[in-house]
């Protein structure tokens, strides 16, 4: 089958990352795939034995170059199946293939779709029209999966949720956190807690300076390695300094591969106030890092509270940083933690699995325009 994976650009993010696993997987199983970017990227994320490129489009509301630029691409390869990833690719798969029947469009939804659509009724109004011409939906969870079928009014025939397959690999744990304290200048006697997302307002990481702040009263040795870049990189910096605790975070920045620093960490903190299914998570589980987050549909589905983590039911800052303290403080059952958030990671995000799901999937479209 002749498969086309759609992206926002070749990036490490995780809806890119997770499209050239799957791409990498797709052609193991005999598939032809290329994996496309709407607008370029200095990264340039390749896909072993497949096709890379970008239709270097410019970002804004609408390019009509990029409509017809992909038109042009579907035309020529004849795809079966056209696999949007998120983002952007949404209004730009659709309106591309309006008036293309021999190729199925699918939709992946990476996160919770209501939330950046907001009360703009406009443009809920523009997504609806523009989701008929989408075959099927997939959501990364369930919770993701009910919300896009509520806000666009889909049918449930039209929706399913698979979940994100991840690559199985181990970092030994003494070794990587040699590694992370010396390429970032930390300590024996560091308690590490780390973040890892884009610094954007939706990942609430001003809250995690607040509970830093906290936390080192109780706990000086406590440090947080921020891992990621975004536009709030400035403030929170000004933030951190406002609250004497520099000494205290650390600004990785944008890094390629994290698998070595969640191993290295003590904990993985997440305080976003929304999330599809936030892959960091089963990610920091496979390295036997367990997770401290705040209770949202996105981390309910990952984290049972308790046996494979900590979940905080509200935005309470002492709270917060309690849970933190209790863990720092009990490493016996912080390993348990981590015991059982590696097993239930390897049991639910098999890539293996995630890959047969997609090609059923794709059969049972494909099959069905036969008939």
């Amino acid at each position: 089958m002749k498969i086309i994976q759609l992206v926002t650009s070749r990036k490490s993010r995780g809806a890119e990352i997770s499209a050239q696993r799957l791409s990498e997987s797709l052609i193991q199983q005999g598939h032809q795939v290329w994996y496309v970017g709407l607008y370029g990227h200095p990264e340039d994320l390749q896909v072993d034995g497949g096709v890379s490129l970008d239709l270097t489009g410019r970002k804004s509301k609408l390019d009509l170059r990029l409509v017809f630029g992909l038109r042009k691409l579907i035309k020529e390869i004849k795809p079966g199946i056209v696999q949007a990833n998120g983002s952007d690719t949404f209004k730009y798969a659709s309106l591309a293939m309006i008036g293309i029947q021999d190729s199925k469009l699918v939709y992946r939804n990476i996160s919770v779709f209501s939330y950046w659509i907001g009360d703009r009724g406009v443009l809920k109004w523009i997504y609806k029209l523009l989701s008929y011409r989408i075959d099927h939906f997939v959501s990364v969870g369930q919770h993701a999966a009910v919300d896009l079928q509520k806000t666009l009014g889909l049918p449930k025939s039209k929706s399913s949720v698979i979940k994100r397959g991840f690559e199985i690999g181990f970092s030994d744990k003494v070794k990587s956190r040699g590694i992370v304290q010396e390429k970032w200048g930390l300590s024996d006697d560091d308690f590490i807690l780390i973040q890892v997302g884009s610094l954007g307002m939706e990942k609430n990481i001003a809250f995690s300076l607040d509970v830093i702040a906290t936390l080192k009263k109780e706990l000086p040795q406590v440090k947080l390695l921020l891992v990621g870049a975004g536009a709030e990189e400035e403030f929170l910096r000004s933030k951190s300094e406002a609250l004497a605790i520099s000494g205290h975070v650390v600004f990785c920045g944008h890094q390629k591969e994290v698998r070595e620093m969640l191993a290295g960490a003590d904990l993985l903190v997440l305080t976003s106030l929304v999330e599809g299914i936030p892959g960091v998570v089963i990610e920091a589980a496979l390295q036997s890092t367990p997770t401290v987050a705040i209770k949202i549909p996105g981390t309910e589905e990952l984290v049972a509270n308790g046996i494979s983590g900590i979940l905080v039911d509200s935005y309470d800052i002492a709270q917060f940083a309690d849970r933190i303290l209790a863990l720092q403080k009990d490493s016996s059952w912080r390993y348990q933690l981590a015991e059982n958030a590696r097993k239930m990671a390897l049991q639910e995000h098999n890539e293996k699995d995630n890959t047969t799901q997609f090609e059923a999937l794709y059969s049972s479209l494909v099959n069905a325009s036969l008939k």
